[in-house]
């Protein structure tokens, strides 16, 4: 704090829509230091990012704001002008958000969108065109960009997800602002350019800039907080140091958020806090472990699998020589970077793809290899969850006909919709969501119905892309419970993918590492994941953020 006080000082902030029916916001208080950062965290509509984009004048389109206080760098945002709030955004606050291929401009090259800020705050150095070539070039190299030069003349679907974040932090920390908003920033990476972006946000901190940091991901938040603001519902519920919120802090809904992470929880133990009346305890042996009865017999396995998108100079294999195996009730956990060919597998395991080499069997016959013809009386054994519910479904069918119309046609007509209502029981859903639209259920719901949907034929395998990361903490610890408690009721064979590597530790039997389409390193989880001997597994897993006393041994042994 200086002698003058806070950067960012709010005090009562309440924001509200629909002419104040709707209110998002209701009282926040909260203040960020020179050379601070503050992390606010909370579920998806708790208020996180209204709140922080309130200090730019950008709450949203119909949004009313009121406060006791809400200053920044010593200007009252609520009674300035148009011109004043220009020269705050980008001159006293950058902010850098989520999503950076919906962030920057599609038609301007990365050369405008970093240069903006320099040209429109003349006091950064960008006064005039070739000033600004040199100085966006630079940002580029400061954010860890190669070849800058070349950077700057692309557009940015030519650059990485991991390129695309850093121009946009580059832009937003052009004009030198004092103050950082990060607005759930490393969401969508992988986890080796999530580790990038944290060091880089990092080293701004260190070296004097202010950060409001934006995120659900509690191990994101361990890694550079100074303090937590624990939001929920539009209110401000606990609050306090990193060390102190990442503990547990004091109220029950931070308790909850900690529990959910899966990092260092052993298989089986539930994450839901408190657990689910409908989620089955798991049985654990002495040492907190649960026994989850499999069989020595693969249900699904594959030998020498290979696929190459693509001819000559434009090839591109995607998945090389591949060799698993799953048995009946036993996880086999895939992880590996974007583009490490994972989904790629998965296609090839769900005979939705077919090998250049190699072969599947399902049950110990042919799998791929023969006609769709002699595989369509066993494709109820086989079901599939993918990470976006959003598009999963007909939007024109309500939920009953999603379950309906995936059960087998033999199904009796006049049990069809009790059937869908067992489905749902068995994902923790009730009767009453059958008439609705996919569309209207929260993300955790319809990822729920996914599962439902995935069950109705009865499959022995399910393979599972990124399940979860599109969901909240919570939600996602509810449904890793109720995918763990289905595995151990029906002996489901599952291959779980994600890049999430808490998750796959805590839901994996065994786990397969990717990388640039070939499995670099397999074996039981918790033996890659303290002793890996991959030098690709063990940069992986030293990247992953962790909360203060999980386990750190990962990465760290071979």
């Amino acid at each position: 704090m200086t002698a003058a006080g806070p950067l960012l000082r709010i005090d009562g902030l309440d924001v509200s829509f629909d002419g104040g029916r709707t209110r998002v916001v209701r009282g926040v208080s909260l203040s960020v230091s020179e050379g601070e950062c503050v992390a606010i965290v909370g579920e998806s509509g708790s208020g996180k990012s209204v709140t922080a984009r309130s200090v730019l004048g950008l709450a949203g389109t119909g949004a009313t704001v009121t406060a006791d206080r809400l200053e920044l760098a010593g200007v009252d945002v609520l009674t300035a002008d148009e011109r004043a709030l220009r020269r705050l955004r980008g001159g006293e606050a950058g902010l850098v958000s989520q999503d950076a291929l919906v962030s920057l401009d599609p038609l301007r090259r990365i050369a405008a969108e970093v240069g903006d800020p320099l040209r429109l705050h003349r006091r950064a150095g960008g006064a005039t065109r070739s000033d600004r070539t040199i100085a966006v070039e630079e940002l580029l190299e400061r954010v860890g960009i190669p070849r800058p030069e070349l950077r700057a003349r692309q557009y940015p679907h030519e650059l990485s997800g991991g390129l695309r974040q850093r121009a946009l932090i580059a832009s937003a920390i052009a004009a030198s602002p004092r103050l950082l908003i990060a607005d759930e920033p490393t969401t969508a990476l992988d986890m080796t350019v999530q580790a990038g972006i944290l060091r880089l946000l990092g080293d701004l901190r260190d070296a004097g800039s202010s950060l409001l940091l934006i995120s659900h991901d509690l191990g994101v938040v361990s890694r550079l907080a100074d303090r937590v603001i624990v939001m929920r519902a539009g209110e401000v519920v606990d609050q306090g140091t990193a060390e102190t919120m990442l503990a547990g802090g004091r109220h029950p809904y931070t308790t909850a958020l900690v529990r959910a992470v899966p990092a260092g929880v052993p298989r089986g133990t539930p994450l839901s806090a408190p657990p689910s009346p409908a989620i089955a305890q798991p049985t654990s042996d002495r040492d907190g472990s649960t026994t989850v009865a499999t069989s020595p017999w693969p249900l699904i396995e594959a030998d020498g699998l290979a696929k190459t998108f693509g001819r000559g100079d434009d090839a591109t294999v995607a998945v090389r020589a591949a060799d698993l195996a799953v048995a009946a009730g036993e996880t086999l956990g895939i992880v590996g970077e974007s583009g490490s060919g994972k989904t790629t597998l998965a296609r090839l395991l769900l005979a939705l793809a077919t090998p250049d080499r190699g072969e599947v069997r399902l049950d110990g016959e042919p799998w791929s290899g023969v006609s769709e013809r002699r595989r369509r009386s066993r494709r109820r054994l086989v079901g599939s969850v993918a990470q976006d519910t959003s598009s999963a479904f007909d939007p024109r069918a309500s939920v009953a006909g999603v379950l309906i119309d995936a059960l087998p046609s033999e199904t009796v007509a006049s049990a069809r919709r009790s059937t869908a209502t067992r489905l749902l029981a068995d994902v923790a859903l009730g009767p009453e969501l059958l008439d609705r639209s996919p569309s209207t259920l929260s993300g955790g719901q319809r990822q729920r119905v996914a599962i439902a949907r995935a069950l109705a034929a009865g499959p022995r395998v399910l393979v599972l892309d990124e399940p979860v990361s599109a969901l909240d903490a919570t939600v996602a610890a509810g449904v890793l419970d109720l995918l763990d408690d289905l595995q151990r009721r029906r002996g489901l064979a599952y291959v779980f993918i994600s890049h999430d590597l808490g998750v796959v530790r805590h839901m994996s039997d065994r786990v397969a590492v990717m990388h640039e389409g070939e499995i670099v390193e397999t074996g039981p989880v918790e033996t890659v994941f303290r002793a890996p001997r991959h030098p690709y597994t063990r940069r992986l897993l030293a990247d992953v953020p962790r909360l203060p006393g999980q386990d750190g041994e990962a990465g760290q042994d071979g």
